[in-house]
């Protein structure tokens, strides 16, 4: 167990360790967090998750603030990263929480 996360009642940050559930990057103004890698890569592959986060990395980088959109009937904000990989399609992430400047992310579908 390490210390982080969200303040318990006394204040205190506690948690389990991020890795290898998620996998933060860092850029100059903000960070994201993306959850279960080895899920995405047991349900497409490793070069599809690559290109995913190919994806993040340049929306991170290109865009000082991330738009969130609700979709109807899901309970969590989205945001839509287009697809490096192709000019047309997109990717869909739930924002889980943000937490001073790291995006935490759920991979949902690709679009396209």
């Amino acid at each position: 167990m390490v210390i982080y996360g969200t303040p318990g009642q006394d204040g205190v940050c506690i948690g389990f360790p991020i890795l290898p559930f998620f996998q933060t990057y860092n850029y100059e103004n903000m960070r994201y967090a993306l959850r279960n890698k080895h899920k995405i890569t047991a349900a497409y592959d490793l070069k599809y998750y690559n290109r995913i986060i190919e994806s993040l990395d340049k929306h991170f980088a290109e865009n000082e603030e991330i738009e969130l959109i609700q979709i109807e009937g899901d309970d969590y904000e989205s945001i839509m990263v287009n697809d490096v990989g192709h000019t047309v399609n997109m990717f869909v992430f739930y924002m889980i929480r943000k937490t001073f400047d790291v995006y935490n992310l759920a991979f949902k579908e690709g679009i396209g």
